[in-house]
């Protein structure tokens, strides 16, 4: 087991207890307090009802180890241990030193499990220093830029940042002091081979003591998406020239329910610029359930209903509504 520095230095302040015969023949105020039982009763006691079997064989062999102690109330602490072999009674006894190492048991834990999330992340997460220098890259960041972590560790974050991105720098240094993190940020980073990719980034301070001492930032590759909205927009303008002069209503809804398009039919019945906004948020739309049509409609259903719709002003109009899922060349 890899020592850990200044055990001797440490172990003078810690619990002791002497054992003989798998019986404890001694222990200190420490002790008692660390497994909160009186030394009559410890005396009473084997070794494996305050250490578990595992680890009482780890006792009876090793010089230094890490192990648990049952406390009275059935609670388990982590102990790191020093064990000595010295004559007692014609024989040998154990004389063992030992800190409580609980809490830094769980930071260690914890530790172990944000590594396991970040490395097993589908999205790229790396984290720079005050000087820009990258300190971590996780897998996904590998895959995503093409460079391995010994790689780009140490190099200076610049090397996945196009030049005329670099000023960018300075609005998320910004938005975080005034807000605490970035998030949603679109921009573009170089891969190793010095391709452009589109990203949306989360960035976030990471703190010591209160002080920032780096940052911590979340890659999200929107290439595909882009690809789609490149195409959307391509569809939306085709439509645009046809349905402009249309006698009929015609709106043009993105996946997340925005709208892109509407003619002028449909603008006439509002009294502001409706492109832009989520026919979600409209209280009218769903008041007369349209909502719900448009809904089934992004869901890939053909739908085809009348009804009746009241305006805002209380005005009713009677209403036929088609339905349809638009798709790109490649079926998305």
């Amino acid at each position: 087991m890899e020592s850990i520095g200044n055990i001797n230095k440490i172990l003078a302040y810690l619990a002791c207890i002497k054992i003989y015969n798998d019986k404890i023949v001694y222990a200190d105020p420490n002790f008692e307090s660390m497994c909160g039982y009186s030394f009559e009763e410890l005396s009473n006691l084997k070794l494996d009802e305050i250490f578990p079997p595992e680890d009482v064989e780890k006792i009876k062999t090793e010089k230094e180890t890490i192990a648990r102690i049952i406390r009275k109330n059935g609670n388990k602490r982590y102990v790191l241990l020093q064990i000595q072999r010295v004559p007692f009674n014609g024989g040998t006894s154990l004389l063992i030193k030992g800190v409580d190492i609980t809490e830094l048991k769980k930071i260690e834990e914890r530790e172990a499990l944000l590594s396991s999330i970040m490395e097993g992340s589908a999205d790229a997460i790396t984290a720079v220093d005050l000087q820009g220098r990258i300190i971590y890259w996780n897998k996904a960041a590998e895959k995503l830029f093409g460079f391995k972590s010994e790689e780009i560790v140490g190099k200076h974050i610049f090397n996945i940042i196009p030049e005329d991105r670099r000023d960018e720098l300075e609005e998320i240094w910004r938005k975080i002091e005034k807000e605490g993190f970035v998030r949603g940020f679109e921009t573009e980073r170089l891969t190793k081979e010095g391709k452009r990719i589109p990203v949306e980034i989360t960035v976030s301070p990471m703190r010591e003591c209160g002080k920032i001492i780096g940052y911590s930032a979340i890659f999200h590759d929107i290439s595909r998406r882009k690809e789609t909205e490149k195409k959307f927009l391509e569809i939306v303008t085709k439509y645009k020239n046809i349905c402009d002069f249309a006698p009929i209503g015609v709106l043009i809804i993105d996946k997340d329910g925005y709208i892109a398009y509407a003619n002028p039919y449909v603008k006439r019945f509002h009294k502001f610029d409706i492109e832009g906004k989520n026919i979600f948020d409209s209280p009218c739309l769903k008041a007369n359930g349209i909502d719900e049509i448009i809904r089934r409609s992004l869901n890939g259903e053909h739908v085809d209903v009348e009804g009746e719709f009241i305006l805002q002003e209380g005005r009713k109009i009677y209403y036929k509504i088609k339905c349809a899922p638009l798709k790109t060349p490649d079926g998305e």
